[in-house]
């Protein structure tokens, strides 16, 4: 068992290795934006072997305990001003959170920013 903040390039060759032994389904990388980087201890990607996007914000959760009340609603879906990405494709069209991760999936979640200035013309 890899101790909790592993470095991600090790977690990903344990993932890769128990896969070729059958022991693990799948292995996808998970990047990080700088604004989520204060919930992840400053991490900017985290491997995980989450089926769906449910099993991906509680692998999260048990990583980084408070996070997931920062991404989804009260029911686990995504909260609405979290945009996620699978392969650079927008989630919602692959078919939202039912979506099942395939092996070397590329998830990004990208939080919506509002603000700005009035404009002084």
């Amino acid at each position: 068992m890899l101790e909790k903040g592993a470095p991600d390039s090790v977690l990903l060759a344990a993932h890769r290795a128990a896969l070729q032994i059958g022991e693990v389904h799948l292995s996808i990388n998970l990047r990080i934006p700088p604004p989520l980087r204060k919930f992840t201890e400053g991490r900017d990607s985290f491997a995980s072997t989450a089926g769906n996007l449910a099993e991906l914000f509680d692998a999260l959760e048990k990583e980084f305990p408070g996070i997931k009340k920062n991404l989804c609603q009260a029911d686990g879906s995504p909260q609405r001003f979290v945009n996620i990405y699978v392969n650079d494709e927008d989630i919602r069209f692959l078919g939202g959170a039912g979506y099942r991760f395939h092996d070397g999936d590329e998830v990004l979640l990208v939080p919506a920013i509002a603000g700005g200035c009035a404009s002084t013309l």
